[in-house]
């Protein structure tokens, strides 16, 4: 059996935003979602992970720095797939249109 070590009470105090919802008006907030890891993937000083919730995704970017140590973007480059995490980050915008991307 699999159970989650926190504070039941925590639950009630914490507020998601779905995966679906975050758009323009979460840019430059924190924001806390929740989802299956769908892929990872690390690449020198930093880690890709999308995050999958129903059919919507978003991919979170770890980097080597003062908050982000090395061994934690190694971890989460090995959290194996189809694994629920929940991720609080800040949400940008890419500066360019992604090929083959609508906006």
């Amino acid at each position: 059996m699999i159970q989650s070590q926190c504070n039941p009470e925590d639950r009630f105090t914490k507020i998601y935003v779905a995966v679906k919802h975050l758009g323009e008006e979460h840019v430059g907030k924190v924001v806390r979602i929740r989802g299956r890891v769908h892929n990872s993937r690390a690449k020198g000083k930093m880690c890709f992970v999308v995050v999958r919730e129903a059919f919507a995704t978003a991919q979170a970017v770890l980097f080597v720095g003062e908050a982000i140590s090395k061994g934690m973007v190694t971890y989460a480059s090995k959290i194996p797939k189809e694994s629920i995490i929940e991720i609080v980050a800040l949400v940008t915008k890419p500066d360019q249109p992604i090929a083959g991307c609508s906006q």
